[in-house]
């Protein structure tokens, strides 16, 4: 190295005296000298390596015990981008015309360590006379490429005086250099894993909320800003312990290492589960707390919707069994009482009655039993869909309670904006709308009012039946058990209607939503695919 070294420089000197025609006894000054703006702009291409390159390079000026140095970093075009150290030795080289946003090329400067280790892309020393230029026979100049980014990224250089130099401090120049790379790909990785960690913070499902040590939030996402109901901007810095949501299991986190799991939060609608734990560094140093909610809302409605389905399932079973054992002595019973009948209907005139009564009261617990085998097995009967006017439908049934709504004093208000025929089963359509509004007017003690509307519902392709009153009212209590096979809260209820309403709507595909305030009314609305 040291031959091609000596070779290099020597051909170099050759050039500037035959192909740049330069008097070593005179310093041309560099023509080529970029402005501030163009200085900041290369600058930042180098990223955070101008201040890495500072920090470890202010410690080898203090290891190298008073000897005076100048360094020097260029980019990977020779332009100087930074220069500190000895002001002596910078004010000599600020007379040559050498300052910051030259060009140290050779065909600019003649022969120079900067353009040498640029060009072979290895670390190079001149010393004395090694410069082309007799102005620098008393000076030593020791340059290092570095590597950033994966390629070319300048030079790391040092100009001390020629009878300070030896060839040593070219290994402790190029030792520093791998420093400042080593420190330099870390920082980019961390950069990397920092805005990896951001994007995974920012994009999780889970609400996440950091602190330090002393318990100021240092990073929360869209998620936990949502749930403890302030901005990013808002919280950082703040101390998680004026939280009151969470502020005292974060801080039992920090004061005494604890771990907490599955802390069940209610918010508004939210249910959420909590789990805090410290976090520590390599030596085992608190350095914060971690904290995310897990919004199970969800997972608790589905698991309720589950519970209700097997719930349906097994009362469904029972009424199917109940049914089959109450059918067929129902069946003997009603043969034999019509045919009791027929035999003492010339006879007995005055009995008629009771046999009226009786074949009322059988039919009533016959129906019953059909109701029952419905709730059970809704979809062995099948939907019988046909082209209705489901006007008409409402129409008819307002019709059935005209006698009911008189007697309480009740009016209805019927609008619609729907004018095409629908897809349904007419009769189990006519069922579920009977029994909402019975609902209704059973709600309403006396004087009242029904409202009822149909309306497209264009976003989701289907249609929305409206039913309200400004009848009593129920509670959220009555309201979830709403759909519950055999609850009711009227006297004479057997709490077989609106189970059997949701299991016909589902059947269409359908659903049936109720909102409800007790003392201010009820609102159903049936929602039917078109």
């Amino acid at each position: 190295m040291i031959d091609t070294l000596d070779q290099l420089i020597m051909d170099s000197h050759n050039r500037c005296i035959q192909t740049y025609q330069m008097d070593p006894n005179e310093l041309k000054i560099p023509s080529v000298c970029i402005t501030q703006n163009m200085q900041t702009l290369r600058k930042n291409t180098l990223g955070s390596l101008l201040t890495i390159s500072r920090k470890f390079m202010t410690k080898f000026i203090e290891d190298l015990k008073g000897i005076p140095v100048l360094v020097v970093i260029t980019d990977h075009d020779g332009y100087i981008l930074e220069m500190y150290g000895d002001e002596m030795i910078k004010g000599q080289i600020n007379s040559l015309g050498l300052s910051i946003g030259v060009r140290l090329i050779e065909e600019e400067v003649g022969t120079n360590g900067i353009a040498l280790a640029l060009n072979i892309k290895k670390p190079v020393q001149l010393i004395g006379d090694d410069h082309f230029h007799t102005h620098l026979h008393e000076s030593a100049c020791f340059s290092v490429p570095f590597q950033y980014g994966g390629q070319m990224g300048g030079t790391i250089s040092m100009m001390i005086a020629a009878s300070n130099a030896s060839s040593f401090q070219l290994g402790l120049l190029s030792t520093a250099v791998d420093s400042i790379e080593r420190e330099v790909q870390m920082q980019l990785q961390n950069e990397k894993l920092l805005m990896l960690n951001q994007v995974i913070i920012e994009n999780s499902k889970n609400g996440i909320v950091i602190t330090n040590e002393s318990g100021q939030i240092v990073e929360i996402n869209p998620l936990a800003e949502q749930i403890l109901g302030y901005q990013k901007h808002e919280m950082k810095g703040r101390s998680i312990h004026e939280n009151e949501m969470v502020g005292c299991y974060m801080e039992q986190v920090l004061s005494g290492n604890r771990r907490f799991e599955d802390i069940e939060i209610s918010q508004a609608e939210q249910i959420l589960l909590f789990d805090a734990f410290p976090i520590f560094d390599e030596d085992q140093q608190l350095i914060g707390a971690f904290g995310q909610f897990r919004d199970i809302t969800d997972r608790l409605l589905l698991e309720k919707k589950v519970l209700e389905n097997e719930k349906m399932s097994a009362v469904g079973k029972i009424s199917a069994g109940l049914a089959h054992e109450i059918r067929n002595p129902l069946t003997s019973i009603m043969g034999l009482l019509k045919l009791v009948e027929r035999n003492l209907h010339s006879t007995h005139q005055d009995q008629q009655p009771y046999f009226r009564i009786m074949n009322t009261e059988l039919e009533r617990i016959n129906h019953l039993v059909n109701q029952f085998v419905l709730l059970a097995k809704p979809e062995r009967e099948g939907l019988k869909k046909a082209a209705v006017n489901i006007n008409e439908l409402v129409e008819d049934i307002v019709t059935l309670f005209r006698n009911q709504l008189s007697d309480k004093k009740i009016t209805i208000d019927f609008s619609t904006s729907f004018k095409r025929e629908i897809q349904l089963d007419g009769d189990k359509t006519k069922q579920v709308l009977l029994n909402i509004i019975q609902n209704s007017i059973d709600a309403i003690f006396y004087e009242g009012h029904i409202t009822i509307s149909i309306e497209a519902d264009l976003q989701n392709n289907g249609l929305e039946i409206v039913i309200g009153d400004n009848g009593l009212g129920m509670d959220s209590e009555t309201v979830e058990k709403l759909f519950t096979p055999f609850y009711s809260t009227k006297e004479n209820g057997l709490g077989l209607g609106m189970a059997l309403s949701s299991a016909i709507v589902q059947l269409h595909k359908g659903r049936i939503d109720v909102s409800s305030e007790k003392g201010r009314g009820t609102i159903f609305t049936v929602w039917l695919p078109l």
